[in-house]
């Protein structure tokens, strides 16, 4: 069973530029920090425990630190699903304000238990502070609010999903790696109906638009892009037989509508992102293959930002690329910097916490990351220029 509810979660206001409640991982960055002469672990860092239930944080001490036993019984009171509570966070101020990014807080363990993670390939925030992810390798569908905390689960038999989008009727609409599909699901998880149309070999991306409420959804096989309306019948179509505008895909995943109307896709195997109007024309095609600022390598997810830029989950690249829809380069949003590795789905909640899955090899953590800072530093940037 799958449900949105609304929810307000749990107040975590003390936690602001706070990250990595990993235990594993805190101990490692400490013996990073102590060995290494690099600057990022030549900073002075704080550890940090947080206690659920006065919702407030404490140095860990340095008795602690050099008890065994105490990391120990951390690991051990860690609830499942509940990344926050009773962990160890890592806080270096100084570094979250050069990169303009603070870390918050990260979910999710590598595993096929409640609240574990196998592979999220894709992120969605479908509003109330909730988001929805889409866990292929466990085939499932999971919601967590904001803060981290696991709401709800829904375990689909032999569908293993790639991507999925909430409807105003607060339905879900899914692309299956094994049916070749899309799928309806009722919100409270029921299969509704499945559709064949066109000629799917393997649907990847999809997203509904919010005026028109028609469907985008890409083939990474079959390397196109196919417009649905409401009723799932095809609109439009873009492929190697009638591709008008010669853009020639190779492996589009992520797909996404942009508040003006444009349809955005993650070209992978071109290493850019292509951007479309409602007639299939093309209209921006950003990126090519490199690791510079400007170049892409593999792009998965994407989300528009409140400033109408657009942010790509730059795979190989280890990056959160950040570019306006002219495709003229504007930062990385993220970076291996912030312990980030291969990302895929990509999500950014109204009150500008950007959320991406991501992981070495599958994507078993969502980390959460507030953007606020970066954006008003845009602004200024866009202030200046004019």
């Amino acid at each position: 069973m799958i449900s949105i509810p609304d929810t307000k979660g749990i107040s975590l206001e003390n936690l602001n530029r706070l990250a990595n409640p990993d235990v594993e991982r805190s101990q490692e960055l400490s013996r990073l920090k102590s060995n290494s002469d690099d600057k990022l672990y030549n900073r002075k860092c704080l550890l940090l425990k947080y206690n659920k239930e006065t919702e407030s944080t404490m140095p860990v001490s340095k008795t602690e630190r050099k008890n065994v036993k105490f990391f120990e019984q951390l690991r051990i009171s860690r609830p499942e699903g509940k990344a926050y509570d009773n962990t160890l966070f890592q806080y270096d101020e100084d570094y979250s304000n050069l990169k303009n990014a603070v870390g918050l807080w990260r979910f999710g363990k590598k595993g096929r238990e409640l609240g574990h993670l196998g592979d999220v390939t894709d992120v969605k925030y479908v509003g109330n502070n909730v988001l929805l992810l889409t866990d292929m390798f466990n085939n499932r569908l999971q919601t967590l609010d904001t803060n981290g905390k696991l709401l709800n689960t829904c375990d689909l038999e032999n569908i293993y999903p790639v991507c999925a989008t909430l409807t105003k009727e607060r339905q879900v609409v899914l692309t299956s790696h094994v049916q070749k599909c899309i799928m309806l699901l009722s919100k409270e998880g029921t299969l509704m109906n499945m559709y064949r149309q066109g000629s799917f070999t393997s649907p990847f991306g999809i997203s509904e638009d919010p005026f028109s409420g028609y469907f985008a959804v890409t083939d990474q096989l079959g390397n196109s892009l196919t417009l649905l309306d409401k009723q799932f019948n095809i609109v439009l179509e873009i492929n190697p037989t009638n591709d008008k505008s010669n853009c020639s895909f190779r492996c589009p995943r992520h797909v996404i509508f942009s508040p003006t109307g444009l349809i955005f896709v993650a070209d992978s195997g071109n290493h850019s992102l292509k951007a479309f109007d409602k007639n299939g024309i093309l209209v921006t095609n950003i990126g090519t293959y490199g690791r510079d600022a400007g170049y892409l390598r593999s792009p998965y997810g994407i989300c528009i930002d409140h400033s109408g830029n657009v942010l790509i989950a730059d795979h190989y690249n280890d990056r959160v690329a950040c570019f306006d829809q002219r495709g003229q380069w504007i930062r990385e949003a993220l970076s291996s910097c912030h312990r980030l590795r291969h990302p895929q789905g990509l999500a950014l909640t109204s009150d500008n916490k950007l959320c991406v899955s991501h992981g070495e090899r599958k994507a078993t953590e969502i980390a959460f990351f507030d953007i606020t800072k970066a954006n008003e530093i845009e602004q200024t940037f866009q202030s200046e220029r004019l």
